[in-house]
């Protein structure tokens, strides 16, 4: 056995037992060294109650809107030293606008798989209705009102993403659980019938 250590000032000493066999290649794993003393840092300031807030699947992302009527989506970037927030907003075109004196309610709800796109749930009007509509962070312009493009108006009460872009998803509707094609704008026959709730797992099941 050899007993491995690392040493940087200002920083607490990594040290490990490892043992070495003949003819073996010993891997010391994720040797980290913490700062003796951490610093808090400010990297973006909302609101002491925000209406909506989300992570990313990996964390790397956070995704926070502050006020439920306002579709401005602020993201901080978490995957390097230096943490960057950005702003986007969602055009006017892509949501529905309730009479004057209703009221318009925005959520965050999702994440899709390669974490580039949001579904975000608008309720409005006074019987609540419901829309969904993807907001591509990359190209703004190119996100995608799913109602709106796939002709459905009935009840669609939840979506689930596949693994992937955000382009196939999982939608449950007037009790029906479907597939919607959003690059093909089709969504499928019922999958089945009568539901409730559901969820994926995998792509498949």
């Amino acid at each position: 056995n050899y007993h491995v250590e690392m040493q940087k000032s200002g920083y607490h000493k990594w040290q490990k037992t490892v043992p070495i066999q003949a003819g073996n290649i010993t891997w010391v794993a994720y040797p980290r060294l913490i700062p003796q003393s951490l610093t808090p840092e400010t990297t973006a300031t909302y609101p002491a109650t925000v209406a909506s807030a989300l992570p990313s699947g990996s964390a790397k992302r956070y995704a926070v809107l502050a006020a439920a009527d306002k579709p401005i989506v602020s993201v901080a970037m978490l995957d390097s030293e230096e943490v960057t927030t950005k702003e986007y907003g969602l055009p006017e075109a892509l949501y529905t606008r309730p009479p004057e004196g209703q009221l318009s309610r925005f959520t965050i709800a999702e994440w899709t798989g390669d974490e580039k796109h949001l579904l975000l749930q608008h309720t409005y009007g006074s019987e609540d209705a419901v829309e969904w509509v993807l907001l591509d962070l990359e190209r703004p312009e190119e996100s995608v009102n799913i109602n709106q493009a796939l002709g459905i108006s009935g009840g669609m009460s939840k979506l689930v993403f596949t693994s992937g872009n955000g382009r196939e998803i999982y939608a449950l509707i007037d009790g029906s659980v479907r597939v919607l094609d959003l690059d093909n704008q089709t969504q499928s026959r019922p999958l089945v019938e009568d539901v409730v709730d559901f969820s994926l797992y995998g792509d498949k099941f």
